[in-house]
């Protein structure tokens, strides 16, 4: 079985990949119609978030019967069209669970306790102790939207952490209601009360019609005075004008954003001192990596035996 592999993968990856299947390994991005000519005669692809599997493309795919994508996110790749001509789609969201769970806790830690602004303040040579002032997160109340793998780890660490944890899940169930029980979550109802009751909230649900823009600035108005939000799960959930306002205003006391409705980011949410932004980085870590990888590996083998 020849595998094309578009995306870097780490060493122990290709290694494991390579005893199983014959592999190529393509230098550099390619453009759709090098793919096309690139993909006629493969079995399988992997790709990462770089490489687009369009349908142009896998129109071009005369024998493929898989493709791979370690990581989360799928939006690179036409499935639609994938599952129209019988090949096999998968990723590996479960590699990065614990990674993006510790970034939600860093970030409110972060936020709470000022820690990026008194970096910057460091470094510019300002001894800024009285404008540092924080909150602890013990004692207070974390409101989780989506209570999936990652929203789970994040509640089990809010408890870790002394906090009293709410969450809500548009499709929760009695198992989903029995797990936050176990963990001493109390479900709710409705955003709405996440959003009233919460001094910190996680959003960890996935892009669509109906959760884009689901944080704006009715949903923001909810919210307690000087509450800090986290965003970690997809850009443009979170309507990032409606942000800056509640932020700018005094209204939210911090945010802490990994994502954002275009990427590169470099809009005003970068002048404010009360917002922590990295560039997408809540499942990079060489563990998870890794682990994605590695998973992909194991799926492949499934998928073409």
């Amino acid at each position: 079985m020849r595998v094309i592999v578009c995306d870097p993968l780490e060493a122990e990856v290709l290694d494991e990949l390579k005893s199983s299947f014959d592999v190529e390994v393509v230098d550099g991005p390619l453009s759709e119609d090098e793919l096309c000519r690139k993909i006629g005669d493969a079995d399988a692809v992997i790709v990462r978030s770089r490489t687009k599997i369009t349908r142009k493309v896998l129109e071009s795919a005369h024998k493929l019967k898989a493709i791979g994508r370690p990581g989360v996110g799928l939006d690179n790749v036409d499935a639609s069209a994938a599952r129209e001509k019988g090949i096999m789609v998968f990723n590996s969201p479960e590699a990065s669970t614990a990674a993006v769970a510790e970034y939600v806790c860093g970030a409110m830690i972060s936020v709470a306790r000022k820690l990026n602004f008194a970096d910057r303040r460091m470094r510019g040579g300002s001894w800024a102790k009285k404008e540092c002032m924080g909150v602890n997160l013990e004692g207070k109340t974390l409101g989780i939207i989506g209570f999936g793998r990652i929203g789970k780890r994040v509640g089990a660490f809010g408890k870790a952490l002394g906090m009293h944890v709410f969450a809500y899940d548009a499709f929760a169930d009695d198992k989903m209601r029995t797990e936050a029980e176990m963990l001493g979550i109390l479900m709710r109802d409705s955003v709405m009360e996440i959003l009233k009751e919460s001094d910190f909230v996680t959003i960890h649900v996935p892009m669509t019609d109906e959760t884009r823009h689901m944080i704006s600035v009715k949903e923001l108005a909810l919210m307690k005075e000087g509450a800090i939000i986290v965003n970690a799960s997809r850009g443009g959930v979170i309507d990032e004008d409606a942000l800056f306002n509640a932020l700018s205003s005094g209204k939210l006391g911090g945010a802490a954003l990994d994502v954002f409705e275009k990427e590169p980011y470099s809009g005003e949410l970068a002048t404010l001192d009360t917002v922590l932004l990295t560039p997408h980085v809540g499942g990079n870590t060489t563990d998870a990596q890794l682990a994605a990888g590695m998973m992909i590996v194991e799926k492949l083998r499934a998928a073409l035996e």
